[in-house]
């Protein structure tokens, strides 16, 4: 009964519009095409002509109909949102991924590098996009004493949880059970380390499933060097890899540790512009220039559609508010159609942010491409309510960086070990101290305000502790209040005001303040001495640029020139009241 009607509609014109009905589907399917972006072409692709791997740019090119240009400058002046980078690991080097970096640092492009050890394994890396999933999650973090995380390996599934040991046994299986995978963790080039006796390497890597794996550790991006660890995943089925291609101060990737930033990738929002977005709060944290680089496309995602439903949109005059229900808790990824003319941004019970913000932000991170505004924020799910403004109030800079840096200096710091340091250095002038007492060189007034003064900047900064430790922003890693370093704080407080109260000649009342500011001096000349001998010795000579700021110094010395000057104040008080008692009538004391 069919045989007629199958006969007279397969003639050889139907059959061939048939193949370029089923060609045109199959396409489309692929993840992320291009398409149009502000008059541009929403993706390029980067490749040298005279690469080995360069007819896979041309295959990706007429199968996607994305343009092959020849340099990064043509890339720079039409402004993609998407890069693919086609390039073979022999090809790159510091040189090429230096420059890209800068560019990056000007121009924000979503870039994702093809490559593999051959010619079939990274058109294999490109075409496996299509199957990333996001079920099954991981985050493995190696013991890290100054954030007090223990080494663990934490699995998401199902909506269920569980937590194990980190050992090489665990992360080994759950790599092939994963469709996302983090760590962090000391590493190199060659290997990840688990702990001091135990690494993963590239002999471990066996046959993957297409899991998206992302390393806080250092140099694992340097896919030109003998047995790249990066390479091995790909190499052996990975859709991605994220990495730096040099060292980073650990705490300044967004998501780090259990944050899973990717986790609700979609596709307006993919992988490749979370990792953009990770570079900016890597600039704001440590970074010269961005150095977190993607293997694999940009394109991909881990979810098929956004995991939230936009509740309002309101505009009055220069403000917009948008209102998101159903939010999942964790890094929730946020496109705004139309954000870029708003440079302030109010998530509201979460954090403030502006796209002029100068220290690390540890809950929200945003970045324009073209009319657009990319968000990423930290929830505890349920409804998100993000105000946006054209322009931040005039007092806002001044206010989140002063209390970013009193953050950092006062909280952060003492539990990175200056609690430690200024334990020892505390040895000082407690050996004044007990010389003080043995010689009875006691004035009893003196000793009332010093220990007042010590009392006094003890008790706020544990007050400012309580107001600001559920609030702090400053560094991905967990914050907790040193009972060492408060103490410490007392006892510095009390001997140096002594110190400068009894001081008569100016290297006197010098070596007293030296005594009170040390946990502050002396972080500030250790950080900035480490990053500018780096800088200078090191990677300006073998890389020809430096790859760290001074940011956290420049922290640490505006609450330093603070706290000078609140001391310098109250011994002006207290010299006052000295005065003022020794020239009161003998009857009246």
């Amino acid at each position: 009964m069919l045989a007629p009607f199958i006969t007279n509609f397969c003639t050889k014109e139907r059959f061939f519009l048939i193949i370029i009905l089923l060609t045109i589907g199959w396409v489309t399917n692929l993840p992320q095409r291009a398409y149009a972006h502000d008059g541009n072409p929403s993706a390029l692709l980067l490749a040298d002509p005279t690469d080995a791997y360069y007819p896979l740019a041309q295959e990706i090119s007429r199968t996607e109909n994305i343009p092959v240009l020849h340099t990064l400058a043509e890339v720079l002046e039409i402004q993609p949102t998407y890069l693919l980078w086609v390039i073979s690991p022999s090809n790159l080097s510091d040189t090429k991924v230096i420059e890209m970096g800068h560019a990056l640092a000007k121009q924000p492009i979503a870039v994702g590098i093809i490559s593999a050890s051959s010619l079939d394994k990274a058109r294999a890396l490109w075409l496996r996009a299509r199957n990333v999933r996001g079920e099954t999650l991981v985050a493995a973090n190696a013991p890290n004493p100054s954030a007090h995380i223990q080494a663990t390996l934490k699995i998401w599934q199902n909506e269920q949880q569980q937590t194990m040991p980190l050992t090489r046994e665990n992360l080994l299986h759950y790599l092939h059970k994963a469709d996302y995978l983090t760590f962090t963790g000391h590493g190199a080039a060659r290997y990840w380390k688990l702990d001091e006796q135990v690494r993963l390497s590239r002999q471990d890597i066996r046959p993957l499933p297409p899991v998206v794996v992302q390393s806080a550790s250092c140099n694992t991006f340097r896919l030109w060097e003998k047995d790249s660890l990066a390479l091995a995943f790909v190499d052996q089925g990975a859709a991605a890899y994220t990495g730096f291609a040099y060292s980073p101060n650990e705490g300044y990737l967004f998501g780090q540790f259990d944050g899973l930033p990717y986790r609700y990738s979609y596709p307006d929002f993919p992988v490749g512009v979370i990792v953009q977005l990770q570079n900016r709060g890597a600039l704001q944290g440590f970074a010269a220039f961005p150095y977190f680089f993607l293997l694999g496309d940009p394109r991909l995602f881990l979810q098929r559609e956004v995991p939230y439903n936009l509740k309002s949109d309101t505009v009055e005059g220069s403000s917009r508010t948008l209102v998101y229900q159903n939010i999942p808790a964790g890094i929730i990824p946020v496109r705004v159609k139309g954000g870029a003319e708003y440079s302030f941004v109010h998530a509201v019970g979460i954090t403030t942010a502006s796209d002029h913000d100068l220290f690390y932000n540890s809950r929200l991170q945003m970045l324009n491409f073209g009319k657009d505004k990319f968000l990423l924020v930290a929830t505890q799910g349920g409804e998100l309510e993000l105000r946006f403004e054209r322009h931040s109030r005039w007092y806002w800079l001044a206010t989140d960086i002063l209390s970013d840096s009193l953050d950092f200096a006062l909280l952060f710091l003492p539990q990175s070990g200056g609690d430690k340091v200024s334990a020892i250095f505390a040895l000082l002038p407690l050996s004044w101290v007990f010389w003080q007492i043995r010689h009875r060189r006691l004035d009893r007034l003196v000793i009332k305000q010093a220990v007042f003064v010590g009392s006094l900047s003890t008790l706020l900064q544990a007050g400012y502790a309580g107001i600001r430790l559920d609030s702090i922003t400053i560094i991905s890693k967990p914050v907790v209040v040193s009972p060492l370093a408060l103490g410490v704080n007392w006892f510095l407080t009390c001997s140096g005001p002594w110190m400068f109260l009894r001081a008569c000649l100016a290297k006197q009342k010098l070596a007293a303040l030296l005594v009170i500011l040390f946990p502050l001096w002396f972080p500030f000349l250790f950080i900035g001495g480490v990053v500018e001998g780096f800088n200078r010795l090191v990677s300006m000579v073998y890389l020809g640029v430096g790859l760290y700021h001074h940011r956290s110094s420049l922290q640490v010395l505006i609450v330093f020139i603070i706290e000078l000057g609140f001391y310098l104040a109250i011994f002006y008080l207290c010299r006052s009241a000295r005065e003022k008692k020794a020239t009161l009538p003998a009857e009246l004391l």
